[in-house]
């Protein structure tokens, strides 16, 4: 179908983007989008992403059952997961970002919000307990209904928008952020908003029509 050919196309741009920000290192990442079928197109299992060819893309149904063609990303249950839970979701993006991977190894709780653009457009970023590559399902569902962008612990970072274009800037401002925070702790830390800035950030969300993001991080099914 042509808007498949279309959506593979812009799968193997944010291939390239990605590994031009050396955000995915060897054969590190994947990328997935939702077909328009509902099937599942994802990079497949040990590539290189700068390197990968439209021809290698598998495809899969929405359930991760038995690919349709090709060899999927050994990721495909914890992207399958996603697409499940939420049908406003058309592209995932797993990448590895230095500073966005120190948080992920440090298993850092973002427990309150601190910067206005990543509170706005991804909510407050989850940090999903550890699990082996391919495993982090039913953890990762509990977080995906609480934001738009996880860090793995002791892994790396997922970053979910409906578009794999808006997937891929959420994973470079993500990335933006990690390195922020770590220079505002050189200055005793990122502060917080208050109750009341907070309420103001709900104000101009609603007076723009964007959804309000979430105020606490999402611990709980």
């Amino acid at each position: 179908m042509a808007e498949d050919l279309d959506i593979r196309r812009r799968i193997l741009r944010v291939c390239r983007r990605l590994d031009a920000l050396r955000f995915t290192p060897g054969s590190a990442g994947n990328v997935s989008a939702r077909g328009t079928d509902g099937t599942i197109w994802i990079t497949p299992t040990g590539s290189v992403l700068g390197e990968v060819r439209m021809a290698e893309l598998a495809r899969v149904a929405l359930d991760g059952s038995a690919p349709t063609r090709g060899r999927p990303s050994s990721e495909l249950k914890v992207h399958a997961a996603i697409y499940r839970l939420r049908p406003d979701v058309g592209a995932v993006v797993h990448a590895h970002p230095p500073a966005c991977v120190g948080f992920a190894l440090a298993r850092h709780d973002f427990a309150k919000p601190t910067n206005f653009e990543i509170y706005v457009t991804m909510g407050i970023p989850q940090t999903v307990p550890f699990a082996p590559p391919g495993e982090a399902g039913s953890a990762l569902e509990r977080a995906a209904r609480c934001g738009d962008a996880f860090f793995l612990s002791g892994h790396g970072v997922i970053t979910i928008g409906p578009t794999v274009e808006k997937a891929l800037h959420r994973m470079e401002n993500l990335e933006n952020f990690a390195l922020a925070t770590l220079a505002a702790r050189a200055l005793g830390g990122a502060v917080p908003f208050t109750r009341k800035e907070i309420e103001a950030i709900h104000r101009y969300t609603d007076s723009v029509g964007l959804p309000r993001p979430r105020s606490a991080p999402c611990r709980k099914a």
